[in-house]
């Protein structure tokens, strides 16, 4: 289950008139393991906030939308992570710690470390603008910074880190924001190392955003064993998302990155290409960075593909299941049919996202898990 605790108390709040209890949230936990789940991801982050009383991170305070200001009130009585480990420890859960590492800007939801330091965020060709919310990993600030974040986050005890690639990046478009593809990006060090690479300098001259994607991915790479170094002195785990180059009617079919940038215009999110970073799945594998490896699809096959090409290793759907009742149920036969075809598939299972798609747009979803759970941890031997 996919837990946006965000999300969670603005729903109870809009569903049910109340700020959302302690106890409220453990019996939901409590829910999620009578009815099958065997994980939850609790996800710590509100685009560059967090919603536990974070020693190094922001913690959330108030924004600009009033009627999600809920979560303050929710932090002044009680440390949700705290509770989330406890709760799903006491309800038999696994439970990780759900961290963005490309997600730190949202207009009222701004990281205040990258906001005193925007040199680490991704920089444009000519070094006039930062890239809000998007923090490039070749700065050695950078990693130093998420580091401090993985080891505070280690010390709760939970079962490990659930690293996405997801962003609210097309939240944050100013007028003045550049307008063209591959315009982040070309941070000192990024430069430097293209240019070491390919003897190209990436500011003067033409170049390949793709090759300067596997610069950026490579620099994530560094940073992902760092991360697996101090979780590893934790006893803890590590998990990661993935995505496709291309996204566009061929999703599933190209190079594994995350393509990141301002939206066009805010109807229907378009965004631009303006930045990529390569996500290297197969070095995580081979290496054992990870864990496992969540992926956004609609057919397994397409999960498939980069299972066989990493040699194996433990791959699962990211179910997306939507946002509001129409979109839900008019998604049920696809998410039937998922489920039956991770069930025949090598991969091994499903995360669900996420829980108000539950709670308050399908609750015939639960049934879903319920029915199919018990089979699943047969076959699947998890």
């Amino acid at each position: 289950m996919n837990m946006d605790f965000f999300d969670w108390v603005s729903s109870h709040h809009g569903h049910r008139g109340v700020v959302p209890t302690e106890q409220a949230f453990r019996d939901f936990v409590q829910l999620c393991a009578d009815k099958g789940f065997d994980t939850m991801f609790f996800r710590t982050s509100v685009a560059g906030r967090v919603c536990y009383p974070s020693q190094v991170m922001t913690p959330f305070g108030r924004e600009y939308r009033l009627d999600s200001n809920y979560l303050r009130d929710v932090m002044d009585q009680w440390n949700p992570l705290e509770v989330a480990i406890d709760a799903c420890r006491k309800s038999g859960l696994n439970v990780y710690a759900w961290v963005s590492l490309f997600d730190s800007y949202c207009p009222g939801l701004e990281d205040h470390f990258f906001a005193d330091h925007p040199e680490l965020l991704m920089r444009s060709r000519d070094d006039k603008q930062a890239m809000r919310g998007v923090p490039c990993y070749a700065c050695e600030g950078t990693r130093e910074y998420r580091l401090r974040e993985a080891r505070e986050l280690a010390e709760y005890g939970a079962d490990g880190v659930f690293y996405s690639v997801h962003s609210h990046t097309f939240c944050g478009s100013f007028e003045s924001d550049p307008r063209e593809e591959n315009a982040f990006g070309f941070n000192r060090e990024a430069v430097d190392e293209y240019q070491n690479r390919h003897g190209v300098n990436i500011i003067e001259q033409d170049f390949d955003p793709l090759l300067l994607a596997r610069v950026h991915g490579d620099a994530l790479t560094d940073y992902l064993r760092l991360a697996r170094d101090e979780l590893n002195r934790h006893d803890q785990g590590m998990l990661m998302t993935y995505r496709w180059r291309n996204d566009g009617g061929e999703h599933g079919h190209g190079e594994t990155m995350t393509w990141l940038g301002y939206a066009r215009d805010r109807a229907g999110y378009p965004y631009l290409h303006q930045v990529g970073v390569h996500l290297d799945c197969e070095t995580w594998v081979r290496d054992n960075l990870v864990d496992g490896l969540f992926a956004q699809a609609d057919y397994v096959d397409e999960v498939e593909q980069i299972r066989a090409r990493t040699g194996g290793g433990r791959f699962y759907l990211w179910v997306y299941c939507g946002f509001d009742q129409t979109t839900v149920r008019r998604r049920r036969p696809t998410i039937e049919r998922m489920i039956e075809d991770v069930y025949n598939s090598p991969l091994t299972g499903l995360t669900f996202h996420e829980e108000l798609s539950f709670e308050y747009c399908c609750p015939e979803l639960w049934d879903l898990i319920a029915d199919n759970a018990p089979r699943f941890r047969t076959a699947k031997g998890e």
